[in-house]
């Protein structure tokens, strides 16, 4: 009823008030008097009814309700390949993604992903002499450039932190990356092999610097506020990921290929893009 609300909002307000206000009497009803079937197992039900819920009211209880739950009745801590009448996990999972895609700490990977999307996007249009038409108006493929080198401006440390995401580049970038390799000195340094629980007792938490440079590694992102913390333990910072640095080379060499001779052009770059004379 939820999903119906969804549907019939646009074409008839009357009916899908009422379809939306019946689906919050049955979700209130099943939860409360679960009878029999609970011997059987309606955790997916209610929490698939609960995800349409929110998808459809807008209203945190239901998102609350799926938190607070569905790890519980083992609906998100594993990969569902089967979406049948009795079971609902796998459509629960693809409803979260919309809330999760916006409140998850993977900006780097987004972005970069986004912007090399964006750039490639933009050079078909410009081969097309197309715009991109949307609700509000029309993009050309200069725009759409454009947005896509501020994200690369932006890792490289066109930031307010004037920081570099991109370990390596720059004098200011993650010295604390999380990464096993980077992290631990190498064998031909130490006297002995580091297993796997003194790595995490010596070296994880160690407050010091990287002993390996990872170079050309990007690593997570920055909060909302921009702020960064330099420190292995905030993975979601720290962390650096295939997903986010696979994208970065393409959008790279998209930018580079438009650069001509000259290569990236840094003519606006940040005082952290340059890199101090000796290194």
């Amino acid at each position: 009823m939820a999903a119906a609300f969804i549907a019939f909002r646009p074409y008839d307000s009357r009916y899908s008030d009422f379809l939306v206000l019946h689906a919050r009497q049955l979700f209130c009803f099943a939860d409360t008097h679960r009878g029999r079937y609970d011997r059987v197992r309606s955790h997916d039900e209610l929490l698939w009814a609960a995800a349409w819920l929110f998808e459809a009211t807008d209203d945190k209880l239901y998102l609350h309700y799926v938190a607070e739950n569905a790890a519980v009745h083992g609906g998100t801590g594993w990969a569902v390949t089967e979406f049948s009448w009795d079971n609902k996990f796998a459509g629960l999972q693809l409803l979260l993604t919309k809330p999760v895609y916006c409140t998850s700490r993977t900006g780097t990977t987004c972005s970069t992903l986004a912007a090399f999307l964006l750039a490639v996007y933009s050079r078909y249009l410009n081969m097309a002499d197309a715009n991109l038409f949307c609700p509000d108006g029309q993009l050309g493929p200069d725009m759409l450039l454009k947005f896509a080198q501020s994200q690369a401006d932006y890792i490289l440390g066109r930031n307010p932190k004037s920081m570099s995401y991109l370990v390596g580049y720059g004098w200011n970038h993650p010295s604390r990356v999380r990464h096993r390799g980077a992290s631990i000195p190498s064998v031909f340094v130490l006297p002995s092999a580091v297993g796997c629980i003194e790595g995490f007792d010596e070296w994880y938490v160690s407050k010091n610097g990287n002993p390996n440079v990872i170079e050309g590694a990007l690593v997570g992102d920055p909060d909302r506020r921009d702020e960064f913390y330099d420190d292995r333990c905030k993975y979601e910072q720290t962390e650096p990921s295939i997903a986010g640095n696979a994208p970065l080379i393409g959008l790279f060499a998209v930018l580079d290929s438009l650069a001509g001779d000259r290569g990236y052009d840094e003519k606006k770059s940040a005082e952290s893009h340059r890199t101090p004379a000796g290194e």
